[in-house]
């Protein structure tokens, strides 16, 4: 009995570490090794940004990704903004916007990475005469640079300048973006 028990505990023992020799066996916990492997594949991120005054705004945007090489991503999101303009008393106003944005990255150094996106977003704006608010669909292409700090496991801290091309009348975009955002596994 005595034998069979250590018998017992060195399979165990011996099989448990032939286990975690396999890279792909606990992957993020989990112990499928195929879902396991699917998973590292993806990063989740995202932005949130505001400002308060005579004009408030908050601007918030999730992205879910898929790294199609270890040094490049693809990837979707939902964008969120909220717009109170007080700078007119007459002409004061709230909008919501919604919309989603497309986007590819490119690590190119440890560090830095090439960004570029497409963001779509329908929100309400002031007709030509600034008479009455109408909705529209405003997209918006951009592309930069940035630079990644990584904080703690997968946690990366991303800054990036942003260049908007052909932004639309409608844009609350300038020509310059510069966008700080914390991402999940890139």
């Amino acid at each position: 009995m005595k034998k069979l028990l250590v018998l017992f505990a060195f399979l165990t023992i011996a099989l448990n570490s032939a286990k975690a020799q396999d890279s792909l066996a606990y992957v993020d916990g989990f112990d499928n090794p195929k879902l396991g492997a699917l998973l590292t594949h993806f990063f989740i991120g995202g932005d949130i940004s505001g400002s308060g005054g005579d004009v408030d705004y908050f601007y918030f945007a999730p992205t879910l990704g898929y790294k199609i090489a270890n040094d490049m991503g693809v990837g979707i999101g939902p964008v969120y903004t909220y717009l109170h303009d007080a700078r007119l008393p007459k002409k004061e106003y709230t909008t919501n916007g919604y919309g989603g944005r497309i986007f590819a990255q490119q690590r190119l150094f440890s560090y830095t990475l090439l960004y570029a996106e497409y963001e779509v977003i329908n929100v309400d704006v002031w007709n030509v005469f600034q008479t009455n608010l109408s909705r529209h669909t405003i997209g918006n292409g951009m592309a930069g640079v940035g630079y990644t700090q990584p904080l703690f496991n997968r946690f990366n801290f991303t800054v990036m300048g942003l260049y908007v091309f052909a932004p639309s009348k409608y844009s609350y975009y300038n020509d310059i973006i510069i966008r700080a955002g914390i991402n999940l596994g890139f």
